[in-house]
Parts: structure tokens; C-alpha cells; sequence
């Protein structure tokens, strides 16, 4: 088992149930990273454009990670076509990148801080993802500052997406 980074030729499968497009991650190349499931991983495909995901079991030791229309347009491929993808452990804390408006509201608010890191993984990324999703900057702090005030009112335990961005 070996943890550096890996370049590989794969195709650009389709996952027909969520009508979404996927990299195919040979069941080797799983071995390469552990033979897990679990962690997140800096995926480059065609050296013209890099993302972070994690992957996702397709059965027989394969996996797979979520391919976006966006990012296989960059790409410059479509589906079923044969890609050079080189894949790396990702390193970052939160596995993709933190809005500088998020970050500012938890460096300036410790309560805010300490909620948001006793929540899971996904959920971080979660956030820090509906966050990131609007690109006016006044829309972000907007995001952040609903996000963490909803957080701090729910008790430990029971946070839902629903109730973070306040639909319940």
C-alpha cells in the first residue's frame, strides 16, 4: 500500500440512477490509496482541471467520484471517453477550500467555531460547500452569519441541514 500521488487511464462512466457523470477509479488504484473508501483526494483529469472529492464504492473493488458537467467541460471530454486522471491524498483540513467570509465570522465568534468543528466532516463540508455557492461576497457573510446563528440555537446532536440554513 502506497499513499503518493497516482496517474492512471480510466473512462468517464455514467451513473444512470442519478442521471450524473462519475471517474472510474480502477479497483488497483483503490488498493494504491489503502483499499478504502474513506478520506478525500485532490483528482486531476487531462492536466486541465483539478477538484476535490472523495470516493464512492461501484462494486467488484472499484470506486467512483462525482464528475460535474462544469468540470468535464474543462476537461475537454464527455462521457464514455477515455481520460488520464492523476490522483493524490488530499491534505487540507476540510477537504475543500474554506470561504474567507466563513473563516472570518469563526475566528471572530469562538462559539460559532467550536460548533462548527464538533460537527461532522460532511456536515463542514456541507457548509463551507452552501457557503461557497454564491459567488456575491455579501451573499456569503450572509450565508455564514444565518448558518452559525442557527447553529449555536440547535442543541449538540441535532443539527439537520434543514435546520442550519432555517427551513424548519
Amino acid at each position: 500500500m502506497e499513499s503518493g500521488p497516482l496517474t492512471f487511464t480510466t473512462r468517464v462512466g455514467r451513473l444512470g440512477y442519478l442521471n450524473m457523470h462519475c471517474v472510474e477509479i480502477p479497483a488497483d488504484v483503490v488498493s494504491h490509496f489503502g483499499g478504502t473508501f474513506k478520506g478525500r483526494f485532490l483528482v486531476t483529469v487531462n492536466d486541465r482541471v483539478t477538484w476535490q472529492g472523495g470516493l464512492m464504492t461501484y462494486g467488484n473493488g472499484m470506486a467512483y467520484i462525482m464528475f460535474s458537467t462544469k468540470n468535464m467541460k474543462a476537461a475537454g471530454t464527455q462521457a464514455g471517453a477515455t481520460i488520464t486522471v492523476r490522483m493524490e491524498k488530499d491534505t487540507s483540513p476540510y477537504g475543500l477550500p474554506m470561504p474567507e467570509e466563513l473563516q472570518v465570522l469563526l475566528d471572530q465568534d469562538p462559539e460559532s467555531d467550536k460548533r462548527f468543528h464538533a460537527l461532522t466532516p460532511g456536515k463542514q463540508r456541507w457548509i463551507i460547500t452552501w457557503v461557497s455557492s454564491v459567488k456575491d461576497v455579501q451573499k456569503r457573510i450572509d450565508r455564514s452569519v444565518l448558518v452559525m446563528n442557527n447553529l449555536k440555537s440547535i442543541p449538540p446532536g441535532k443539527e439537520t441541514f434543514r435546520l442550519m440554513v432555517g427551513l424548519d
